[in-house]
């Protein structure tokens, strides 16, 4: 369930046109995306990260900071708790 529930966001995301950034966690030690995700959005590079802050790794906040993805409220999609999470981090930082 969670697997389709995620595709279906990334679904939705698409059609709607939000920007959106697709990260793994250290992939090589299993934290792969799922390709029901990667699937919707093909040919679009996964950012693996090292870091399980999101915010903490400078490949993804520049990739944020990207002018495609910074034309929109909404700059990151994967789940709710990632949404809620920008939202904080972009107060913060004035976004």
């Amino acid at each position: 369930m969670l697997v389709n529930n995620a595709a279906a966001l990334a679904k939705a995301a698409k059609a709607f046109a939000v920007p959106t950034i697709l990260t793994s966690v250290i992939a090589d030690r299993g934290g792969r995306i799922f390709p029901q995700i990667t699937d919707v959005f093909p040919g679009q590079e996964v950012i693996d990260r090292t870091f399980i802050h999101t915010w903490q790794d400078e490949k993804v906040v520049d990739a944020v900071k990207a002018p495609a993805a910074s034309s929109s409220s909404s700059r990151a999609c994967g789940s709710r708790y990632a949404l809620r999470r920008r939202s904080r981090h972009s107060a913060k930082v004035g976004m």
